[in-house]
């Protein structure tokens, strides 16, 4: 891992940011996800690497938003040419960008105006393609409610479901130390809190990720209307 430089965080390290740093040292020095689970990230340098080296520079509660959001995008699949994704040297400008209901909605008008505008049989196409992934909100928040961490799996996300119920079980573990008891607590009040966040969102979510299924379903249609 790089030493910090002078466009970090400027302050010290916490002692929570440490304990994340070695829980992360630990599971990268046992294999990481591949060895343990037979996930392969698709990312370089790997989810696990990224959200430590942002960690170290920005410190834990930024580190980890940002670690945070590169594992919602990673579906674990390890495509053949890993995607370089290096992680910022500055904090973002604006901070990180959230989700919003209008901005999610304008998306998917402006996709089904595309799907309106194709040919019948591309659209058949099309709604074979999409039909076969697109995901129920109701069904997400059913598994959000009664499995940690599983439900990410519904929407394909293989490693943030690994990370959130590597986290769980590290929480777990750090409560039976007298020393560790606080961090453990802190820990899985932290993914409660994360996961019941994502609970109430559970429908702007889905329809997200269905934005982005309706998304890919016409770049197929469209590549494959091109070599026709």
């Amino acid at each position: 891992m790089e030493a910090r430089n002078d466009l970090a965080d400027p302050r010290p390290l916490g002692g929570g940011a440490r304990l994340a740093l070695g829980l992360i040292r630990r599971y990268r020095q046992a294999g990481g996800g591949l060895a343990l689970f037979g996930v392969d990230c698709d990312y370089q340098p790997t989810c696990s690497a990224y959200t430590a080296e942002c960690i170290d520079r920005f410190g834990l509660w930024r580190g980890a938003r940002l670690g945070w959001r590169r594992i919602r995008s990673c579906r674990g699949h390890a495509p053949l040419d890993k995607i370089a994704d290096p992680p910022p040297v500055t904090w973002p400008q604006g901070g990180l960008r959230m989700l919003k209901q209008k901005e999610v909605d304008a998306a998917e008008e402006r996709l089904r105006e595309q799907v309106r505008a194709l040919s019948d049989e591309a659209r058949r196409r099309f709604y074979a393609l999409a039909n076969a992934r697109i995901r129920d909100p109701d069904t997400y928040a059913v598994l959000n409610w009664v499995l940690i961490g599983l439900h990410h799996l519904y929407l394909g996300k293989g490693a943030r479901a690994l990370v959130t119920l590597l986290a769980f079980g590290f929480g777990i573990a750090l409560l039976f130390g007298d020393a560790t008891l606080p961090f453990g607590v802190v820990l899985l009040v932290g993914i409660a809190a994360i996961e019941l966040y994502e609970l109430f969102r559970a429908q702007l979510i889905v329809q997200e990720y269905n934005n982005r299924v309706m998304r890919q379903a016409l770049e197929q249609v469209s590549q494959g209307a091109g070599k026709a």
